[in-house]
């Protein structure tokens, strides 16, 4: 079935976001160009030891894709190995991404934690691409410290723009931390949020829980917030079981679900 056949790529290039954080850029053999959703995933093949899912990142060319990950099993430690001109496995992408098009003239808060940026970055560059369609735009990002900071070239050109609202926040501050020294979710404390604003969120869970429970507490319908699940994937299109949530699947009905939807599944609701 060729939905479970990985279709050949080369890498591009590799780059070094932090000492356990690596992106690799990548393009197909046959020169195909894919079409994605922003915070749909992507099944990578590492040769002779597995695969795993990761959050797909459009570059500047067509043809050419990124996806970062944090060195922790088998699959990460190989990819982290391989080099510029290897060859790797893409399936993909599947699952739901996040809703641009349903949240168009309204305000966008873009919440990430760790490594759950590559999703939110993504989402924020295709707002960037149609700005005027969405009026205010805000991003935080939240990491255990300085050292752990992803994507720091494309935070300094964020920053700079006066059409994007920029937030960071580190667990543990250093000296030239120059940001929130705390939690992220702190951040949401002092924005001031319209009920109009779509919010959508990529982190670890209790980031999720807490960060969605305050967006409540501010006003915002659960219907405006839409976390992004990880949880052990392996077919990627709701066939194998590994991933569910109640009756949802996260590779096939999410991993951007809604939080309205994701309270009716849960035991204990958010």
């Amino acid at each position: 079935m060729k939905t479970f056949q990985p279709e050949l790529a080369k890498i591009i290039k590799t780059r070094e976001e932090t000492d356990s954080v690596k992106t690799i850029r990548f393009r197909f053999l046959n020169k195909k160009i894919i079409r994605f959703h922003p915070g749909q995933f992507i099944m990578v093949t590492a040769f002779g030891v597995g695969e795993a899912p990761f959050g797909i990142v459009q570059t500047k060319k067509d043809n050419e894709y990124e996806f970062t990950f944090r060195i922790v099993g088998k699959v990460t430690s190989k990819l982290a190995e391989l080099k510029k001109g290897n060859i790797i496995g893409i399936r993909g992408p599947f699952g739901n991404g996040f809703p641009l098009k349903e949240v168009k003239n309204k305000n966008v808060l873009l919440l990430a934690g760790g490594i759950g940026i590559p999703p939110i970055k993504s989402t924020l560059l295709k707002i960037l691409e149609e700005r005027e369609k969405y009026r205010r735009v805000i991003i935080c990002y939240g990491i255990k410290s300085p050292d752990d900071f992803v994507y720091k070239k494309d935070f300094d050109s964020w920053i700079k723009r006066n059409d994007v609202e920029v937030y960071l926040s580190a667990d543990r501050g250093s000296d030239k931390w120059g940001w929130h020294v705390g939690f992220v979710t702190d951040l949401i404390d002092e924005l001031n949020l319209s009920k109009n604003t779509a919010c959508f969120i990529c982190g670890p869970p209790i980031m999720m829980k807490v960060a969605s429970q305050k967006l409540m507490r501010k006003g915002i319908k659960e219907s405006n917030i839409y976390p992004s699940f990880e949880r052990l994937m392996q077919c990627g299109v709701g066939k194998c079981g590994h991933c569910n949530i109640g009756s949802l699947y996260v590779c096939r009905d999410g991993p951007v679900i809604r939080l309205d939807r994701i309270l009716k599944e849960v035991e204990n609701a958010w």
